[in-house]
């Protein structure tokens, strides 16, 4: 959720200091999955006060700041809970709901959702648009 987070920060915030940021398989255009969530029991108590910018996503990415995605298209994921994702993606995000007006780079990568932490890969293409601006 820490991509959504900061997406919030990004558009409510004109004084932050300048600097490219990376956005990891963030439904930055709202989640189905999430939507489908939604009819679990608990899943309200779960989500807090993040659950409408899950389920609904930002309209885009705020002022002149570069931005990066790196969407994934592993096969596993919490999403095979709920339902799915609808199209291309890691099962828990489509790389559809990862796209937003204000996107400098956009890259996709065959890990799944959580696996992002923790890939190799996906350091290295972070580092990389983080450096030079692009993927």
């Amino acid at each position: 959720l820490g991509g959504l987070v900061i997406l919030k920060m990004l558009n409510d915030y004109d004084d932050l200091a300048n600097g490219r940021v990376v956005f990891l398989g963030s439904p930055l255009r709202g989640s189905r999955v999430a939507r489908k969530a939604q009819k679990v029991p608990g899943s309200a108590a779960l989500l807090g006060k993040v659950e409408t910018a899950l389920q609904e996503g930002y309209p885009g990415i705020a002022g002149d700041r570069e931005s990066g995605m790196i969407a994934c298209s592993g096969s596993f994921g919490l999403g095979w809970l709920v339902g799915c994702t609808e199209g291309p993606g890691d099962v828990t995000v489509a790389v559809a709901e990862t796209i937003a007006d204000g996107l400098d780079a956009h890259c996709v990568l065959p890990v799944n959702h959580t696996g992002m932490l923790y890939s190799d890969q996906v350091a290295k293409k972070a580092a990389q648009f983080l450096e030079t601006g692009s993927f």
